[in-house]
C-alpha cells in the first residue's frame, strides 16, 4: 500500500469517526507520537494518548448536541495527497480539511485541520462533489 492509499484509508476512517462517534476505527492507526493541529484548537495535541482522550471527549459532546458533518475525499492538485474535507463551511467561509502524514511502518503520525481555501484541490467524482456542495447549503 502507497503512503497515499494509507492515508485515504486513514482519512475514510476518520469520516467514519465523526459519524460514530467513536475514535475505535483511528486508534490503532495512531503513533505513539501524533500530533494534532486544529486551527480550531489553541495547543497542538503531541501524543497519541492526549488525541485519544480530546476526541473521545469531543465526539461524545458533538453525539449530544446531534451534530453532523459530510465528507469528501478531495486531492491536492499536483501530487494526488488525499485530503478529507467536510462540512459546515467555517465561519470565514471555507470547508475544513484534514491533512495527515504517516511514517515508514504505516502509522499516522500527524493530522492538521485547516481550511480548504489554503490548497488547490480536486475531485475523482463530480456528482459526488456536487452532491456535497449541496448538503453544505
Amino acid at each position: 500500500m502507497t503512503d497515499y492509499e494509507l492515508q485515504e484509508d486513514f482519512l475514510n476512517k476518520v469520516a467514519e469517526m465523526y459519524t460514530s462517534f467513536t475514535a475505535d476505527s483511528v486508534a490503532d492507526m495512531l503513533s505513539e507520537d501524533f500530533h494534532y493541529s486544529s486551527f480550531r484548537v489553541f495547543e497542538e495535541i503531541e501524543s497519541r494518548d492526549a488525541y485519544l482522550n480530546y476526541i473521545t471527549h469531543k465526539l461524545e459532546a458533538m453525539k449530544k448536541s446531534g451534530v453532523k458533518f459530510n465528507y469528501i475525499m478531495m486531492y491536492k492538485q499536483g501530487d494526488g495527497k488525499p485530503v478529507l474535507m467536510f462540512t459546515p463551511k467555517t465561519p470565514e467561509g471555507s470547508y475544513g480539511a484534514f491533512f495527515v502524514e504517516n511514517n515508514k511502518s504505516g502509522q499516522i503520525t500527524r493530522m492538521d485541520l485547516l481550511p480548504a481555501a489554503f490548497y488547490s484541490l480536486g475531485y475523482k467524482d463530480k456528482a459526488a462533489f456536487e452532491e456535497f456542495e449541496k448538503k453544505a447549503l
